[in-house]
């Protein structure tokens, strides 16, 4: 089974937090994934209180009891929030998810059956990758987004 911290450094808007949350809650299997979800708050005006009253008004308790709210001591910025995440986590793989995205329904399905076929390492989902000796930018997806001008 899929064990698996997903980390999301947060700053100051839940509703894009909740958003995110209902995505990955959406998306979750208990058949396949053993998982956290820890939330670094990197912001001075939201609370661990005031995130568990959103949670609490909006999931059931076997989903809320996987959260871990964790607080800065002081605004450190996305990077350093991303370290603190790290150093939180207790499961075999990390993702990294920005409070303002969300998953696709059928995501944990799809990075189950890669680690079934493969047993990976390291798994890129939609990121720029940049080689650092020529300064190449290659676009990596998870999916080709789909945007056009009509959506706009």
């Amino acid at each position: 089974m899929l064990s698996l911290s997903i980390l999301i450094p947060f700053y100051n808007s839940s509703d894009y937090l909740l958003r995110l949350l209902k995505s990955i809650y959406k998306a979750y299997s208990k058949d396949i994934i053993d998982y956290e979800i820890i939330v670094c708050i990197d912001s001075m005006f939201d609370t661990p209180l005031s995130i568990s009253t959103l949670l609490n008004n909006s999931f059931n308790h076997e989903f809320i009891s996987k959260i871990i709210i964790i607080k800065n001591k002081e605004n450190l910025g996305v990077a350093k929030s991303r370290n603190e995440l790290y150093f939180k986590s207790n499961k075999e793989y990390l993702i990294f998810i920005d409070q303002d995205d969300e998953i696709r329904n059928d995501f944990f399905l799809k990075v189950n059956s890669i680690y079934d076929k493969t047993r990976f390492d390291f798994l890129l989902n939609n990121a720029l990758i940049v080689e650092s000796q020529t300064g190449l930018k290659h676009k990596y997806y998870y999916q080709k987004p789909s945007l056009n001008i009509k959506d706009l």
